[in-house]
């Protein structure tokens, strides 16, 4: 996995590099051509996988008001382990590693809000959306987001 400012030296990913940085300043994943999604792997599916589960079985919670700082602490820490878990495993072309790095940039913030304020609008329900967004941008099948 490439972090952002790393330098592509391979052809024709010099080119892609600026759409990429002007994206990711802005939170807006890269879009493939043509509406399609981006490949992904067996590693980001099963983390994504696990971020999904961690995220569903507390949003009823964060929703009544119920959500402990405990189990927002256990949120985030799953959240941030599965970040690291993909840094370590996946294996992307550079356009779809770019558009994971504003995904998982926006996962760790929401994982900071969640440790702050369990309650936090920046916190669980910014997960949600990235895992939306995750399923509009990337090719897993059988993806299901977590309802809102």
């Amino acid at each position: 996995m490439v972090w952002p400012g790393t330098v592509l030296a391979q052809e024709g990913e010099a080119a892609a590099e600026p759409e990429h940085h002007a994206h990711a300043a802005h939170g807006v994943p890269p879009e493939p051509v043509g509406g399609q999604r981006w490949a992904t792997d067996a590693p980001l599916r099963e983390a994504m996988l696990r971020v999904r589960d961690s995220v569903a079985a507390r949003t009823d919670a964060f929703h009544q008001g119920t959500l402990s700082a405990a189990e927002a602490n256990a949120l985030a820490s799953v959240v941030e382990a599965e970040v690291q878990f993909m840094i370590v495993n996946c294996e992307l072309e550079p356009q779809p590693d770019a558009a994971l790095h504003v995904l998982i940039g926006r996962m760790l913030g929401a994982a900071g809000a969640l440790r702050s304020d369990p309650e936090s609008a920046e916190g669980l329900p910014q997960l949600v959306a990235v895992l939306h967004d995750y399923g509009v941008t990337f090719d897993h099948s059988g993806w299901e987001p977590v309802a809102p």
